[in-house]
């Protein structure tokens, strides 16, 4: 429950800035600026687990996550 209260507090904190970005700037830049934060900051903060063998990486599982991340591209 704790999890759900914690999104949606932070989605109404990435909302608000959003809108004050593009009110203050290029709506392309904003989105782009944004677009690339939201991509990297999870890279970076993953990357460290991904590197111990804690998590186990299954090949369907990977293929899987591939697909679904081209699927919500389109």
């Amino acid at each position: 429950m704790i999890y759900i209260i914690i999104a949606t507090i932070l989605y109404t904190i990435a909302l608000i800035f959003i809108t004050l970005s593009a009110r203050h700037a290029d709506t392309n830049f904003a989105t782009a600026v944004t677009n690339l934060v939201s991509t990297v900051l999870p890279v970076i903060i993953v990357l460290p687990y991904l590197n111990k063998k804690l998590v186990s990486n299954g090949k369907l599982g990977l293929i899987y996550a591939i697909l679904g991340g081209i699927a919500i591209a389109l």
